[in-house]
């Protein structure tokens, strides 16, 4: 069994998780492509709505989850590998938004040691702040929590966070893996082109500043 990595990068609303699913859609069964949103994951297991061994460890951090706030090391990593052990097929799993924050590496690249997994490249889909604001005026998405006002102030400081915490975490992980970067305006499926490309080891990494 093999089991390769790719990490998808990015603010929010650049267009991670849609990236990802057109590029296991365009992959095909073939070559099985799974993907993980360790947010979206992490909130759903805290719901209920996602079966998984940590609830009780993961809906402790439900506060945390609401923020966008880090929830205990250990948690993700075994949520992490949980989600691994479902797919005992292998292939491609793409991390989308782990690791996020720069305490979390060395839990993570332990991890990946431990699995036996390969980390093919580390990807930042990148777009300006005012795409931010605008998709998420224009999508009109729900609010996760009703007590939770997730309007133009709480996207400034996820913004703030991404720069503070997320940039600096990708390039660590760039020391140690290729690293490219997507614009994140461009058709989803240029984009769906250009990561299969990465995928497949045709293009050359490129630094981030």
């Amino acid at each position: 069994m093999s089991i390769d990595l790719l990490i998808i990068g990015g603010k929010p609303y650049a267009g991670k998780t849609t990236l990802s699913e057109s590029v296991g859609e365009t992959r095909g069964a073939s070559n099985p492509t799974h993907h993980l949103p360790m947010g979206e994951r992490l909130r759903g297991i805290a719901a209920g709505q996602i079966p998984s061994k940590y609830f009780e460890e993961v809906s402790a951090s439900t506060e945390a989850l609401k923020r966008h706030d880090p929830v205990p090391k250990d948690v993700t990593i075994d949520v992490f590998e949980e989600f691994i052990g479902l797919h005992p097929e292998g292939g491609l799993t793409i991390l989308d938004g782990f690791p996020r924050f720069p305490d979390r590496l060395h839990g993570f690249q332990e991890s990946v040691k431990r699995i036996g997994a390969r980390v093919l490249a580390v990807c930042h889909l990148d777009v300006l702040d005012e795409v931010v604001f605008q998709r998420n005026e224009d999508e009109g998405r729900e609010q996760r929590y009703a007590d939770v006002d997730e309007g133009r102030p709480f996207l400034e400081e996820r913004l703030r966070r991404f720069r503070a915490e997320t940039l600096p975490t990708m390039r660590a992980l760039a020391l140690d893996y290729p690293i490219y970067r997507l614009e994140g305006t461009r058709s989803i499926e240029a984009n769906t082109a250009e990561l299969i490309d990465i995928i497949e080891s045709n293009s050359e990494p490129v630094s981030i500043k």
